[in-house]
């Protein structure tokens, strides 16, 4: 698989974690232990955060570009400045939307089904 990270990172408190025996415990740098069910959801709220940011960042841009364009006006040249910070605010306004669809989305979440139940037959 491409992009396999080589460690799994939950967040800043602990770190970073490590895969210990059956791949279903997870151990950070400090000492904590974790089932793969509460390792999935940490890092799933860890990645809604990160989302989050960029998604304020991109906002904030837009807003500073809607801001620049509007101190050009009248020749030519102010025009076509202006037009490119316009243009750079509608681009941060598309990449948001891109980003707030990823928020928006229904996500599977493996670590709330219930565990299977255990086969009968030998």
């Amino acid at each position: 698989m491409p992009n396999r990270p080589a460690i799994i990172v939950i967040g800043a408190s602990a770190g970073g974690v490590d895969a210990l025996g059956s791949l279903t415990q997870f151990s950070c740098h400090i000492g904590h232990v974790y089932t793969a069910e509460v390792m999935l959801a940490a890092q799933f709220l860890t990645m809604e955060r990160f989302i989050e940011q960029a998604l304020r960042a991109l906002h904030e841009r837009a807003e500073l570009c809607r801001q620049e364009a509007g101190k050009y006006h009248g020749t030519a040249s102010t025009h076509a400045a202006s037009q490119r910070w316009r243009d750079a605010q509608a681009e941060a306004m598309e990449q948001s939307e891109q980003l707030q669809s990823l928020l928006q989305r229904a996500w599977i979440h493996p670590e709330l089904a219930p565990p299977p139940l255990p086969s009968t037959h030998p």
